[in-house]
C-alpha cells in the first residue's frame, strides 16, 4: 500500500469518526432548565445555566452533575430526570441512589423514594445503607405504618443515632416502654446533653409511671443543647460540592471585615450589586440591611438609610435588625427619639436579643431614669437566661440576683432566680423567688408549676 493509499484511508477514518461524534454532539439531549428566574438571582441563574454546555455526549457523569446541581439549587423536579438516567447508566452508584430517593421524596412520590432507597440500602456502604433505611422509616411513618418503619429503623443500625431514637420513641408510643431502656440509656450515654434526648426520657419516665423522674428529664431540657441530629430529614442529603450562588459569592469578601479593599471600597462595590442585579431578592431578600450595615461602617449614613428605608416601605420586610441599624443611624445623627423608637421596635420583635445596654445609655440621654434603670436590668435578665439555656445555675443566680438589684419588678428575673436555687438545692430561697414572680405575673405558668413541686398544692 503507498503512501497516499494510507493517508486517503487516515483522512476517511477521521472523517467518519468526527461525523459520528459530530452526531452524538447533535444527539445529546439538553434537560428542560430549571426556571431560574423565579427563584435564584442572575449570577446564579447564568451558573446553573451553563452547565450543560460542559457536556459534548450524554453519559452518566454529566446526568450525575447536572443532578447534583440541580439539587444543591432545591431545582428537585428538574434533579430527578437527570439522577433517573444517571442510576440507569451507573446502577452501582450509590450516592446517586441516594440523591435519587431524596428527590422522589422532595416531590411527594413516596413510593418510588421508597423504592429507590432500598436499592440503595442494598447494594450502598455502611453509611449510604444507614441513611436509605432512616428514610425507608421515616417514610413509613408518614403512612402510617409503625411495624415497617420500625423494621426500618432496626435495620439502619444501633450506630445510627437518629434510628435509635425513632425506635425507642416508637416503643414509647406504644405498650413497649420498658424495653425502651437500652436504647435511651445508649442515646443518654453517647449524648448527655441533647434537647431531644432528654424530652424523649421524660416521655418514658411518665408512660412508666415514674413522675419524678419525668420531673427532673424535664428540667434537664431546659438547659440542654442541640448536639444531635435526630431527624436527618431528606434535604440534608443533597449533595455538597460545587455551591452555585453566585451572587452572594461575589458579594462575600465585601460583606466581612476585613473589607476586601477597605470599608469605603466594599461599601462602593456592595451598591453596584444592588443596583445592578435586579433578582436579587429571589436569593437574599436581605440584602438591602446586609448592604446598610456596610454603609454605616463605612460612615455613609443617608446611604444606609435610603436602603433600610426601602426594605421597610417597599419591600415590607422589616427585621430586628433592620430596626436596630436605623436606630445606629439616627443615633449617629444625634435624633435621640427617633433611635429610641427604633430600638422599641427592634425589642418588639425579639426582646432577648436586642441590645439593652445601649438602649439604657440613650434613655439615660432622653432623661428617662425609670427606662433606663429597666434596661439595665434586662440586660442582667438576659445574662441569667442564656446562663441558663447553658446550664450555668451559679452564673443564672448571680445574673438574677443583679437584675433584681436593679429593678426588682421583673417577674422572668424572679423565675431564673428561683430556678436557679431549686436546682442548687436551696428550697425557702426558691420558694420566695417564685411567690414573688406570681405577685408580679399572676399567669407565669412555670413559675406556679415550680411552686407546685416544692410544697402542697394551694399552700400559696
Amino acid at each position: 500500500m503507498n503512501a497516499l493509499r494510507l493517508l486517503q484511508i487516515l483522512v476517511g477514518a477521521e472523517l467518519i469518526c468526527c461525523a459520528s461524534l459530530f452526531g452524538l454532539r447533535l444527539n445529546a439531549t439538553l434537560p428542560k432548565p430549571p426556571p431560574v428566574d423565579d427563584y435564584t438571582d442572575a449570577v446564579t441563574g447564568r451558573e446553573i445555566l451553563a452547565v450543560p454546555g460542559r457536556f459534548l455526549f450524554d453519559s452518566a457523569l454529566k446526568w450525575r452533575t447536572l443532578g447534583k446541581t440541580y439539587m444543591q439549587a432545591r431545582f428537585f423536579a428538574a434533579a430527578e430526570p437527570c439522577l433517573r438516567k444517571a442510576a440507569d447508566l451507573d446502577p452501582r452508584a450509590d450516592d446517586i441512589g441516594l440523591w435519587h430517593g431524596c428527590c422522589l421524596e422532595q416531590l411527594g412520590n413516596l413510593d418510588a423514594a421508597r423504592a429507590a432507597y432500598e436499592r440503595t440500602a442494598r447494594t450502598g456502604s455502611a453509611r449510604v445503607a444507614e441513611l436509605a433505611w432512616y428514610r425507608i422509616g421515616r417514610i413509613a411513618l408518614q403512612l402510617e405504618q409503625a411495624d415497617a418503619a420500625a423494621s426500618a429503623f432496626e435495620k439502619a443500625g444501633d450506630n445510627h443515632a437518629p434510628s435509635v431514637y425513632q425506635r425507642a420513641k416508637l416503643m414509647i408510643r406504644g405498650d413497649s416502654a420498658a424495653a425502651a431502656a437500652p436504647l435511651l440509656e445508649r442515646l443518654l450515654e453517647d449524648y448527655p446533653g441533647d434537647l431531644h434526648v432528654w424530652q424523649l426520657k421524660a416521655r418514658w419516665a411518665a408512660a412508666l409511671g415514674r413522675p419524678e423522674e419525668a420531673a427532673v428529664a424535664r428540667d434537664t431540657v431546659l438547659r440542654s443543647g442541640h448536639p444531635l441530629r435526630l431527624e436527618e430529614p431528606a434535604g440534608t442529603m443533597v449533595p455538597a460540592g460545587e455551591s452555585f450562588n453566585g451572587l452572594y459569592r461575589q458579594m462575600l469578601p465585601f460583606m466581612q471585615p476585613p473589607h476586601e479593599g477597605g470599608t469605603q471600597s466594599a461599601a462602593e462595590h456592595l451598591l453596584t450589586f444592588v443596583r445592578d442585579e435586579t433578582r436579587w431578592q429571589n436569593k437574599i431578600p436581605l440584602l438591602l440591611e446586609d448592604v446598610a450595615e456596610v454603609q454605616i461602617e463605612a460612615g455613609n449614613l443617608t446611604t444606609a438609610r435610603d436602603l433600610l428605608v426601602k426594605q421597610i416601605e417597599k419591600l415590607g420586610r422589616p427585621t430586628k435588625k433592620t430596626w436596630e441599624l436605623l436606630a445606629k443611624v439616627e443615633l449617629a445623627e444625634n435624633h435621640l427619639p427617633e433611635a429610641w423608637r427604633d430600638w422599641k421596635r427592634a425589642e418588639l420583635l425579639r426582646p432577648i436579643g436586642v441590645d439593652h445596654e445601649q438602649m439604657a445609655l440613650l434613655a439615660q440621654k432622653l432623661g428617662d431614669a425609670y427606662s433606663a434603670r429597666r434596661h439595665r436590668g434586662l440586660a442582667r435578665q438576659c445574662a441569667a437566661i442564656s446562663s441558663f439555656l447553658n446550664d450555668r445555675l451559679d452564673d443564672v443566680r448571680a445574673a438574677s440576683r443583679e437584675a433584681i438589684e436593679i429593678d426588682p419588678e421583673l417577674p422572668h428575673a424572679w423565675y431564673y432566680l428561683g430556678e436557679s436555687e431549686r436546682l442548687l438545692g436551696d428550697a425557702k430561697a426558691a420558694k420566695v423567688a417564685f411567690r414573688r414572680c406570681l405577685e408580679l405575673m399572676p399567669y407565669h405558668g412555670r413559675a406556679r408549676a415550680s411552686l407546685m413541686r416544692l410544697e402542697p398544692r394551694g399552700s400559696y
